[in-house]
């Protein structure tokens, strides 16, 4: 076990400006010892498709000849292995209370009102006041048990997220309401596919897999014959998160630029369980789309805009 890692970061003030893409969206590495920064340098980029800077400690203390130290054992915590999980009353109250949310707006407006309500009752899509007209996407597993919720702004006419002066992307779990419930000192957070819940509905049915929940939301419009879950990630494709869709077929289908690193891990996963992966988009990807980072819910909708 070693002794460095990336900066735990509360907002965006704490990000520095990356060495290479020049945005402020870069996290230092720190020693877990002496909590301080190994090297201006040496941290990671959030912008893993556009940017993809990534100088690891390991990297930096072979380029310069230093050894690299593991972490002494007073410093090695055990990790709780129960997961903290969030009361139902306040997914519920985030359900009933609309606070004009940016997102629900955007759907109505493609969809209309009675979709979007359905919409918003399947995939559990809640309101926050921590941004005004902000939404929830809540993370609850297939036992319906509430993991925890991300909270997001969007621009309501193009649905797009809201990413200045800073990302708006925030947890409930860190929320000071949620935080004043907690028995404990801390809370264990351990993420599930966001949808699972949906599991229960058939126990058969296919998986469309994909990164976003916006992805996930409006791909279930047009291909409903799927069960259309999330990982919330570019990164939080693992095993880990996927075994609960063990005897399952699931088709992965990634964001143009991200299709190497989930090849990569489906072949592993492809061992423990039913995954393939949907390529169709690399081949049919301008340059255009590529710099956009578009996912097969912007193809839907563009086809589909095309006949509004």
């Amino acid at each position: 076990m070693y002794r460095y890692t990336l900066e735990p970061y509360k907002s965006m003030k704490m990000k520095f400006h990356c060495p290479n893409c020049h945005r402020k969206t870069f996290t230092r590495y720190i020693d877990l010892e002496t909590q301080e920064y190994i090297n201006e340098f040496v941290g990671r980029c959030d912008r893993e498709i556009k940017c993809g800077y990534h100088y690891k400690p390991k990297d930096y203390f072979l380029d310069n000849n230093f050894d690299y130290k593991p972490l002494t054992k007073k410093h090695i915590k055990t990790k709780a292995t129960k997961a903290t999980y969030i009361k139902k009353e306040f997914l519920i109250q985030s359900i009933k209370n609309n606070y004009n949310n940016n997102f629900i707006t955007f759907l109505i407006k493609l969809f209309g009102k009675t979709a979007t309500k359905s919409l918003q009752q399947k995939y559990l899509i809640g309101s926050s006041k921590y941004w005004p007209s902000a939404n929830i996407f809540w993370q609850m597993d297939i036992k319906n048990r509430i993991r925890t919720g991300k909270i997001m702004l969007y621009n309501k006419e193009t649905g797009k997220r809201i990413k200045k002066p800073f990302n708006h992307i925030f947890w409930v779990h860190k929320t000071q309401a949620i935080i004043k419930t907690l028995t404990t000192e801390t809370f264990n957070l351990q993420q599930c596919l966001f949808g699972e819940h949906l599991l229960k509905t058939n126990p058969t049915q296919t998986i469309g897999l994909v990164e976003s929940e916006k992805t996930a939301i409006i791909s279930s419009i047009f291909y409903p014959k799927l069960i259309w879950l999330a990982t919330g990630g570019l990164n939080n494709l693992s095993y880990e998160k996927t075994k609960v869709l063990e005897n399952r077929k699931i088709i992965l289908f990634p964001d143009l630029n991200a299709f190497d690193k989930w090849q990569e891990i489906s072949n592993k996963l492809s061992s423990k369980i039913d995954i393939k992966i949907y390529d169709q988009l690399e081949s049919l990807a301008g340059s255009q789309e590529r710099e956009k980072g578009y996912d097969i819910a912007d193809y839907f909708l563009n086809e589909y805009i095309k006949h509004l």
